[in-house]
């Protein structure tokens, strides 16, 4: 991710064109899905705003706050995220949230360090 000075991002091309469905008809098999697509967007511009120049590997954020970010639902948010891990290469998301006796934590925070 390439921070700038400003209110702006950038996303790489190759986010586009190596993980969207045509690559995946040519024969790789790195598809995303366009949910999958703007979770991790959304996550490249929550990188831009905790770890603009601090030297910090990566940023904390709970479900909860991310589904609002993202603009989805807690399960829809899951089903994403569980996609986004297959694909290690992308991100790394550590912590994973902890089960509780009425289902997953909303708040238990989890870890993200973007590769691209």
């Amino acid at each position: 991710m390439k921070y700038r000075e400003g209110d702006f991002f950038t996303v790489p091309r190759s986010l586009f064109r190596n993980y969207s469905m045509d690559s995946a008809e040519k024969g790789g098999n790195n598809y995303l899905s366009q949910g999958a697509v703007w979770l991790l967007i959304t996550l490249c511009r929550l990188e831009h705003d905790f770890c603009q120049g601090n030297g910090e590997e990566g940023f904390y954020r709970t479900d909860r706050d991310l589904a609002r970010d993202a603009g989805m639902s807690y399960n829809t948010l899951r089903k994403y995220k569980d996609e986004l891990k297959q694909h290690p290469e992308l991100v790394v998301i550590r912590a994973e949230a902890f089960q509780t006796k009425r289902g997953y934590s909303e708040t238990h925070p989890t870890h993200y360090y973007l590769k691209i």
